[in-house]
């Protein structure tokens, strides 16, 4: 901004009377669809919660590493008891080390995705509340509306404002 050779922000400035104006424009044209918002977020909260096959997969690697893990055990007993060669001791130990460190990773993947989903869930299930209890006409600003359903709201060159919602949904306003 206070550099020459910079290229400034084209972004225009908006008031924040202009902002939450053009929130009350967003939050009506978005309750004429109320009903359908929550319908369609329902069913996305019903495919989030379902973390069925994650679960299963989830076992399954832990099948996989606790066999892992006893292969490696059998490994070392015996190691201890035969003479096997040491290049063939350590090629096994190594390919069942990185056997196991992949089903880790690949474990800590499906339980970060599980729970973002619940996550994603839970923020869903607060948004369809808040939409349910929230009034289908607004006149004036409220901040708790603001803080319950919106997302983020991006400023456009042309004093335009697209409002996200927390549901995933869009509303611009020129």
């Amino acid at each position: 901004k206070f550099q020459k050779d910079k290229v400034k922000c084209q972004t225009p400035h908006l008031s924040e009377e202009e902002i939450k104006n053009k929130f009350i424009q967003a939050y009506n044209v978005t309750m004429e669809d109320k009903d359908r918002i929550i319908q369609d977020s329902n069913k996305v909260i019903e495919l989030l919660s379902d973390t069925t096959q994650i679960d299963e997969d989830l076992l399954k690697i832990g099948d996989e590493l606790t066999f892992t893990s006893e292969i490696v055990t059998k490994l070392l007993k015996e190691n201890s008891k035969t003479d096997i060669s040491l290049e063939g001791y350590n090629r096994k130990y190594e390919e069942l080390t990185f056997r196991y460190e992949r089903l880790q990773i690949k474990q800590d993947e499906l339980l970060k995705l599980r729970s973002e989903k619940q996550g994603q869930s839970l923020k869903m299930k607060s948004f369809v509340s808040s939409l349910n209890q929230a009034d289908n006409h607004l006149k004036d600003w409220n901040a708790n509306i603001w803080m319950l359903l919106v997302d983020s709201a991006e400023i456009h060159r042309d004093s335009s404002i697209t409002f996200k919602f927390h549901n995933g949904g869009e509303v611009k306003i020129d």
